[in-house]
């Protein structure tokens, strides 16, 4: 291990990983308000049920942001130790394995709740006998597992900006995301009168447009990048 990374490398890990603290907290945050805008629109627009039926989907998103956390926070601190090392090549071998694995497990996983809604909807509480509410917690429950990878995806790939140094590209998707949101709530709610699905999918549509402020960074060139030309899982 080379002098460099013995006296540098540490610091420079430490460094990252606080500043990958505060970028999580507030991805956190931000998931937090895009759900807490369809409850505010849900309170106004809908009925009692609907509003119930959000209330039992708070641990479905509350999950969502832990499995976030766990991959992005996990592959920072791996991708650090080895860029800090100068090993650019394994740093994004590290890198593309978390992609590829977050995405199959989130695709997966988004695929079962998506066929199994009602059931899932039992489990968080959701009463069949009454009116609607299991119909209505499953409803959104789909809205949001659609977009469950892009969730994913956006929470994963925010501290990893940090490191690439392009930190206002955070700010932006933040925004874009929220005022998606927010626009898309309005949009279901006062024109086309639609149900939980529809808002759901709003959040799903704000995650996407989220994300593609996020891979913009990519097309100039960057340090971090999936390495899919062998088996990365060598």
């Amino acid at each position: 291990m080379s002098e460099e990374y013995r006296t540098g490398g540490d610091p420079l890990i430490h460094q990252l990983f606080k500043q990958t603290l505060i970028v999580m907290i507030i991805a956190e945050l931000s998931t937090s308000i895009a759900t807490m805008l369809d409850g505010i629109i849900i309170a106004h627009f809908f009925d009692k049920y609907a509003v119930a039926a959000y209330g039992l989907t708070s641990p479905y998103t509350n999950m969502i942001k832990m499995v976030g956390g766990f991959f992005a926070t996990g592959t920072q601190v791996v991708y650090s130790q080895y860029a800090a090392r100068g090993d650019s090549k394994k740093a994004n071998e590290i890198f593309s394995v978390s992609t590829v694995i977050m995405v199959i497990l989130s695709v997966a996983f988004a695929a079962i709740i998506f066929i199994f809604a009602e059931p899932f909807a039992l489990i968080l509480g959701a009463s069949k006998d009454a009116v609607h509410l299991q119909h209505h917690t499953a409803e959104y429950i789909r809205g949001l597992v659609i977009g469950l990878p892009l969730n994913l995806l956006v929470m994963f790939l925010m501290p990893l900006m940090n490191i690439d140094g392009d930190k206002k590209r955070i700010a932006y998707s933040i925004n874009v995301m929220l005022v998606v949101n927010l626009a898309g709530d309005l949009v279901v709610a006062l024109l086309f009168h639609g149900g939980l699905f529809g808002l759901a999918l709003a959040t799903t549509v704000s995650f996407l447009c989220s994300l593609i402020v996020l891979l913009l960074h990519f097309r100039k060139g960057s340090s971090i990048h999936l390495n899919l030309k062998k088996n990365i899982f060598e």
